[in-house]
C-alpha cells in the first residue's frame, strides 16, 4: 500500500480495512485489534481474498503436512488472536471454526463485545 494512503483516509475520516492475519507484528503475531485506529473497519477478509473458509482448509492441509510450517503457526495465531490460544485449532472449517474468527475480529474492536 501507498505510504499516503492511511494518512489520507484518517485525513478524510474513511474507514480503513483491518484484515488480522495481514497486519503483523515484528515477531510474526498479529497486531492486538485494540490498537487499531477508532475509525476502523475490521473483517477477517474482502471481496479481494479468498473465502475464510478457503483460508483455513488450506491452512489446515498446509498444518497437517508440517506442523511447524507457517500455516500452522498462523492457524495458532488466529487461535490465540481469538482468545482461544489455549485450545488446538479445528482441522477442518466448521461453524466453531467460523464462530472463533468472527468473535475474535469483533471482541478486538475497542468497544466491541461479542457475546
Amino acid at each position: 500500500m501507498p505510504p499516503y494512503v492511511l494518512p489520507t483516509l484518517e485525513k478524510l475520516a474513511i474507514p480503513g480495512f483491518k484484515i488480522p492475519h495481514f497486519l503483523r507484528a515484528k515477531d510474526e503475531t498479529f497486531v492486538d485489534g485494540k490498537t487499531y485506529p477508532r475509525l476502523s473497519l475490521a473483517t477477517p477478509a474482502t471481496h479481494d481474498h479468498p473465502p475464510i473458509a478457503a483460508m483455513w482448509k488450506e491452512l489446515c492441509q498446509l498444518a497437517e503436512a508440517d506442523p511447524r510450517s507457517p500455516a500452522a503457526r498462523d492457524l495458532r495465531e488466529w487461535m490465540t488472536y481469538a482468545g482461544h490460544g489455549h485450545e488446538l485449532p479445528p482441522r477442518s472449517f466448521d461453524d466453531r471454526a467460523h464462530e472463533i474468527i468472527l468473535r475474535g475480529v469483533l471482541n478486538r474492536i475497542p468497544g466491541w463485545r461479542c457475546l
